[in-house]
């Protein structure tokens, strides 16, 4: 079902269980005038770019998708009940300035319904990330703790890191660090390997200490480095 424009609107006891509820053009989907909370179900899908009026809950499996279309903002009127086992998607460009997804509860966010491991799924899509903040879910209120919720999609890279944060109030970010590595060769005489954080032949050009190599560093080659045997590169 994808909402172009205007208002879809659900009344009374009315269901809508297509696999996935798309919002474009800023549309909004209206369930505020049923008599429960519109519960998305297992493996159903609600996301895009719009605004949902009327309480929302979750089960496990469902999907709440800001990055369904892309870097854009879902909006929630009311309050928004996250259960465990249940993903939030976004989509993040390569700066914390740029076009990014949003996740934003006018009401309270939950994050306490259910149990089990892995807690409600933040997913993030990117390509490369900046060092800094990505605002990924702006609320009134929340009930719950950073403790509820589990990343996923982030891949370290090199020496950059990322954690979901809740530092600032009303917000749940990702906070982004890290920077390269600036190494020069040192070797050991022996093996002379080049590897990925496994073995230090390198002097920290910064910390002056031995240190190992991660993709992203910058390196230099000098005299001071030992060249026999020659630099074997592993991985």
């Amino acid at each position: 079902t994808v909402v172009s424009n205007g208002v879809l609107a659900l009344t009374g006891s009315a269901t809508l269980t297509s696999p996935q509820i798309g919002l474009t053009n800023n549309a909004t989907f209206d369930v505020s005038q049923l008599s429960s909370p519109f519960t998305l179900g297992s493996l159903q899908t609600l996301g895009g770019v719009g605004v949902v009026t009327g309480n929302v809950a979750t089960v496990n499996q469902s999907f709440i998708n800001a990055g369904l279309y892309g870097g854009h903002t879902l909006s929630f009127s009311n309050n928004v009940t996250l259960a465990y086992g249940e993903t939030n998607g976004f989509v993040l460009s390569t700066t914390t300035s740029g076009i990014n997804s949003l996740m934003l509860v006018a009401g309270t966010l939950d994050t306490t319904a259910g149990s089990g491991s892995g807690g409600v799924v933040v997913f993030v899509t990117y390509s490369t990330l900046q060092n800094g903040r990505y605002k990924l879910i702006a609320y009134n209120n929340w009930n719950g703790s950073i403790a509820d919720l589990s990343l996923g999609g982030y891949i370290p890279g090199g020496r950059q890191t990322a954690a979901l944060d809740s530092s600032i109030p009303g917000e749940i970010d990702l906070v982004v660090s890290g920077s390269p590595g600036n190494l020069t060769w040192f070797g050991d005489g022996v093996n002379n390997n080049w590897d990925i954080n496994t073995t230090a032949d390198w002097s920290n050009n910064v910390t002056h200490a031995s240190d190992v190599y991660f993709d992203g560093d910058l390196v230099t080659f000098n005299d001071i480095g030992s060249q026999n045997p020659a630099v074997n590169l592993t991985g």
